[in-house]
């Protein structure tokens, strides 16, 4: 499971922010910011950013509309 603050970030991650951005409206260092993400990527299991919004919507940790674009603007897979 997250922490608050790592939870924190992956909710603004499912919204399409920019790490810079995360780090601006959490009033936080970009640098700590960068390091819990390796953190979260590490506990989802996942390589990177788009991934890991995906295995956060499939395991309830984050909710998107089926509008959602993401990066590349594909679209969200059946069922999640």
């Amino acid at each position: 499971m997250l922490e608050a603050r790592e939870q924190a970030i992956l909710e603004r991650l499912v919204m399409g922010l920019t790490v810079p951005r995360i780090a601006q409206d959490l009033g936080r260092p970009l640098g700590s910011v960068k390091d819990d993400l390796r953190t979260i990527y590490r506990v989802l299991g996942v390589p990177g950013r788009e991934d890991a919004v995906l295995e956060a919507i499939r395991r309830g940790w984050a909710t998107a509309g089926r509008e959602w674009r993401g990066i590349g603007g594909g679209r969200l897979p059946e069922g999640m």
